[in-house]
């Protein structure tokens, strides 16, 4: 049983690690491709000699660009307060079997 509940442990931390990035990265790149989509209507708009409508769909594509960083460092901040702790939980889990085995050998 206790071999058990050490391997969840591992299982569990490695998937809570992984979750940190998951849901930061969805969204950095969904911000990225919004930007490069109206990146691309800008460049569409130019090309079609349509300068008002390239600029205003440029202003939001050059957010899209620069978004995406600083949208994944505020998510990866905010998943990783939350997840820390059951990483924490899960050492401890991983600790007292640790110690269960270690007193096994005395």
């Amino acid at each position: 049983m206790l071999r058990l509940s050490a391997k969840r442990a591992f299982n569990n931390i490695e998937k809570l690690e992984r979750a940190k990035n998951t849901k930061a990265m969805a969204l950095a790149l969904g911000a990225g491709i919004v930007g490069t989509v109206f990146m691309a209507g800008a460049t569409f708009a130019y090309l079609a000699a349509m300068t008002p409508l390239c600029v205003v769909l440029a202003i939001p594509g050059f957010i899209g660009c620069g978004l995406p960083y600083f949208l994944y460092k505020k998510n990866v901040k905010k998943s990783t307060e939350q997840v820390n702790p059951m990483i924490e939980s899960n050492f401890d889990v991983i600790y007292e079997a640790c110690e269960k085995a270690s007193q096994l050998f005395d």
